[in-house]
């Protein structure tokens, strides 16, 4: 959320001292965010596109669809604060796109991945970030989904929650794996088999 962050805090100056001096910049950050989404309606983790961190046959990931560190929810939620607070009616798709973007990249499972690749599966990143389902970015993303629904009306937001309920369920560790309790879930879930993996 680095970006949306430095673009919220421009649109609060804005709001606060209405004085245009502010407006070039936040329309610019406007336009980078409007610019850098994908038409499917998923953000990559940075922008421009441009190659480089592959290493010692990970994947190059900075380009891929990336629910990691708030990008894709964070981006939506700003485009929401400028249509709602400035009236700017040419953000309405590109936030529909975006809140669609969370029911096209669901799993079959009823996971998510942190990042995706452009084929929308499940991807890794960093050394310590396998290929694998995250029971956080699940739980994240179906709250965001409801968040969605109240927003809209639209069922389709919540149509699969209960399968990523019911993922979670089936993914949960077995007690003695909890570490005394401590623990329900493992960081990261293997793609297909729901085996925990630990990094």
């Amino acid at each position: 959320d680095v970006t949306s962050n430095a673009a919220r805090l421009l649109l609060r100056v804005y709001l606060e001292k209405l004085d245009p001096v502010w407006r070039p910049s936040l329309d610019k950050a406007i336009n980078f965010i409007l610019e850098s989404q994908y038409p499917s309606g998923g953000w990559p983790q940075r922008y421009p596109l441009k190659p480089g961190f592959a290493k010692e046959g990970s994947e190059d990931y900075p380009s891929y669809y990336t629910f990691n560190d708030g990008v894709i929810a964070e981006n939506v939620e700003f485009l929401i604060q400028c249509y709602l607070l400035l009236g700017q009616e040419r953000l309405l798709e590109p936030i529909t796109k975006g809140m669609n973007f969370y029911v096209i990249s669901q799993d079959s499972s009823g996971g998510w991945g942190q990042q995706l690749n452009m084929k929308m599966e499940p991807a890794g990143a960093r050394t310590y970030e396998p290929k694998a389902l995250l029971p956080s970015t699940t739980l994240e993303n179906a709250m965001t989904l409801l968040k969605y629904y109240q927003y809209t009306g639209d069922e389709k937001f919540i149509e699969r929650i209960p399968d990523a309920i019911k993922w979670l369920e089936r993914v949960k560790l077995p007690a003695s794996q909890t570490e005394g309790g401590q623990y329900t879930h493992s960081t990261f879930v293997e793609v297909g088999t729901n085996k925990p993996i630990y990094v």
